[in-house]
């Protein structure tokens, strides 16, 4: 499986661009298939569909909202051929939490929620997050559509 690209949408006041705190992300792949990832209403969980990010919105004084391509600000080497199909990252509740994507001879690259915002990283990163009561989010079979 190759990604072409993860798109986010972000926020932008007074023309800065927030690129640590994405709305919404989307993985593009080279088959022609999407996933959109956003955050559930109670901030605790990941929702994965097939649809489109949202249009940029003006938000008036508030800022704006806008689409930008950030795979290489989250990992360069997510654009290359090899990666096996997204796995489910799921708390000890079995909620979804995440999803990660397994890379050959490396650590799969994640990307999860905690404290309703994206997280990404390796593996790793995703074990020495801050998880309350300890209770670390495992990998957990085919992310289910």
């Amino acid at each position: 499986m190759k990604i072409l690209a993860v798109n986010a949408e972000l926020h932008i006041f007074a023309d800065e661009v927030n690129w640590t705190r994405p709305l919404r992300l989307q993985i593009l792949f080279g088959d022609g298939a999407a996933l959109r990832l956003r955050i559930s209403g109670d901030g605790e969980g990941l929702i994965v569909d097939r649809l489109p990010l949202q249009p940029p919105v003006d938000m008036g004084e508030y800022g704006r909202t806008d689409i930008f391509e950030i795979t290489d600000r989250l990992e360069p080497a997510l654009k290359h051929d090899g990666l096996g199909e997204p796995v489910a990252i799921r708390n000890p509740a079995g909620r979804l939490i995440g999803l990660a994507l397994p890379r050959p001879d490396e650590a799969s690259f994640c990307i999860w929620i905690n404290g309703d915002e994206f997280h990404w990283g390796p593996e790793k990163a995703l074990e020495e997050d801050y998880w309350p009561d300890g209770a670390i989010p495992a990998l957990a079979g085919p992310l289910a559509d």
